[in-house]
């Protein structure tokens, strides 16, 4: 005997390969190579619905700060990045030092210390307590 009272909830998405989420629709006009790369990055970062890159996924992982979008230095003419300059006077001091040699030294041992456990970096010309 049939089913007198049949569920047909899922009868509009059969053959489509995806599940409705119900969720608000919000369109976005890009060009292809754009929504290649966001695809891609989908991908890369596991937002898959239905074996497809789900760029919606992409953008909810955004939205709830489980990605980061950080600002891309600019590029030249030539389409090559430029270095992007250093944004303190303590970064500047970092990226000039000669940090070259130290892959002749041995990672310093810290016993059974934790380092994170002996307090804050010294800065030149502060006193502790003082700013």
């Amino acid at each position: 005997m049939a089913n007198p009272r049949p569920n047909l909830n899922n009868l509009s998405n059969r053959g489509k390969g995806r599940s409705r989420l119900n969720h608000p629709t919000v369109a976005i006009r890009m060009a292809p190579q754009t929504r290649s790369a966001l695809e891609f990055l989908a991908a890369q970062y596991g937002c898959v619905h239905g074996g497809e890159p789900w760029i919606g996924g992409l953008m909810a992982k955004i939205a709830r700060g489980e990605l980061l979008v950080v600002p891309a230095p600019p590029a030249l003419p030539d389409g090559v990045l430029a270095p992007r300059q250093p944004s303190s006077d303590e970064d500047r001091a970092w990226l000039e030092s000669d940090l070259s040699g130290l892959g002749r030294y041995e990672p310093y041992d810290w016993g059974d210390v934790d380092p994170l456990s002996l307090g804050s970096a010294v800065v030149e010309g502060q006193v502790e307590g003082h700013p």
